[in-house]
């Protein structure tokens, strides 16, 4: 789908920078190996939701809600043609969550825009957390696994979240614990083809 391209004088990082902007394909290391693809969509990945609650398991955090009328959101789009070509939308600001969206097949560039603004619409409507927690070493989460968040005095922040990163720790005095580095927000569904 994003076909042939060449950069000359460049790193592999920055190769995998641009894969990861253009064409969603995102680089990582799971489980030890290097693994490029859909970083949230891993069928291998727990399907299990583990809640982290303030005032409960969660020991320490740096969580920042944005509240929906902050969040930054980049919308990539595309049809796929009856020529076997895509037509192509991009909508929305850089510097927050990045999403690439498969439509159905024969839309024209109007009803694709017209899709893809419904769907700008609709995450703008919604915070999110961005940040850590720290939390004991049960419930097991791993990269790519959605965990709920969850707060008792202010409910209308409660989300689920994909997890980006986890470090373990264990000392004497700590005991064992899990860093956990929030993610984008999960929306049941979210993967699936639109029609």
């Amino acid at each position: 789908v994003y076909g042939d391209f060449s950069m000359k004088q460049t790193t592999a990082v920055k190769v995998f920078n641009e894969l990861q902007e253009k064409a969603g394909i995102y680089t990582f290391f799971r489980d030890g190996r290097l693994v490029c693809g859909k970083i949230y969509s891993d069928e291998k990945v727990s399907k299990a939701q583990p809640v982290f609650e303030y005032g409960e398991n969660i020991i320490d955090h740096n969580l920042q809600y944005i509240f929906p009328d902050e969040a930054k959101v980049k919308i990539y789009a595309k049809s796929k043609q009856s020529n076997g070509t895509y037509e192509r939308i991009e909508l929305g600001e850089e510097g927050g969550d990045v999403e690439h969206w498969d439509f159905s097949a024969g839309l024209d560039k109007e009803t694709l825009k017209k899709n893809a603004e419904s769907r700008l619409k609709n995450k703008k409507t919604r915070g999110g957390y961005k940040g850590t927690i720290t939390s004991f070493g049960w419930s097991r989460v791993e990269h790519g696994q959605v965990v709920q968040v969850r707060d008792k005095k202010y409910e209308e922040r409660n989300t689920k979240n994909f997890v980006d990163e986890v470090e373990i720790t264990m000392s004497a005095t700590g005991g064992y614990r899990r860093i956990i580095e929030i993610g984008k927000t999960y929306r049941d569904g979210e993967f699936k083809t639109i029609t």
